[in-house]
């Protein structure tokens, strides 16, 4: 379509330029009097035809060379990303079996410290954990969140206050991995969580196939840890993936 629209804008612009602007200023035309329109249009294709093929020849060049140059970046930043992922796994898997090795060594020394480091072997494990569209099922996510809350009671207790109830859960339900546990985090990390008359509320209840998830927390002024601020953000891209991939 686009060469036809190109010949049929040579032609025109051919035709006005030498039949119509030439006898108005020069006073001759191009071609004879009496040529018939076939021969015209036809003389018209054979003269555009080159010009047209010289300019298909260099964008075809140059979209090469862009998509040369595309390729080479996407193929340098896969190179990167599986050089990222394999750094990514190689700490967490080591500190899992780590992890297990200590569980083993709390046993006979403290419950409550077996406890704990179960719990944490068991969020350790949930991380490692991925399925290849990256969605999990949604009790799974919650067991996930119900073992963050019970380790950080551990670490509070008994100034630990965190009302957490669930609504409306199936087996069937599923959710992109690791998306609200940032929520979360950031209520213990910027909340109170110390106050009975104000705890951290959580709800997560799914209605008509529509999940909702809710934190609330009373804010603490007390001094924070400075953070990269990325949990948010990485939420957003994470889904963002997830729904542009195609079905």
């Amino acid at each position: 379509m686009g060469i036809i629209v190109a010949m049929a804008s040579f032609i025109l612009l051919r035709y006005l330029i030498e039949e119509v602007l030439y006898p108005e200023w020069l006073g001759f035309h191009n071609y004879a009097k009496g040529t018939s329109f076939t021969y015209y249009i036809a003389d018209n294709i054979y003269f555009g035809s080159s010009y047209i093929a010289i300019a298909l020849g260099v964008y075809s060049v140059q979209q090469n060379f862009r998509d040369e140059v595309t390729n080479r970046k996407l193929k340098d930043e896969a190179v990167k990303a599986e050089l990222a992922f394999l750094k990514s796994q190689i700490n967490p898997h080591f500190l899992y079996n780590t992890l297990n090795y200590v569980y083993s060594l709390a046993i006979p020394v403290s419950d409550k410290l077996a406890n704990a480091v179960l719990r944490l072997s068991d969020l350790m494990r949930y991380t490692l954990t991925e399925s290849p569209d990256g969605k999990v099922r949604l009790v799974k996510e919650v067991e996930y969140l119900e073992s963050y809350i019970a380790l950080f009671q551990m670490r509070f207790e008994p100034n630990f206050y965190v009302d957490f109830k669930t609504e409306g859960l199936e087996e069937e339900h599923e959710i992109a991995a690791l998306v609200m546990i940032p929520f979360v985090e950031n209520a213990f990390k910027h909340g109170v969580i110390n106050d009975p008359s104000q705890p951290v509320k959580i709800l997560l209840s799914v209605r008509d196939k529509r999940l909702v998830f809710e934190v609330s927390n009373k804010i603490s002024h007390a001094q924070k840890d400075h953070s990269s601020g990325v949990g948010l953000v990485n939420v957003h891209r994470r889904l963002d993936l997830i729904l542009s991939r195609p079905t």
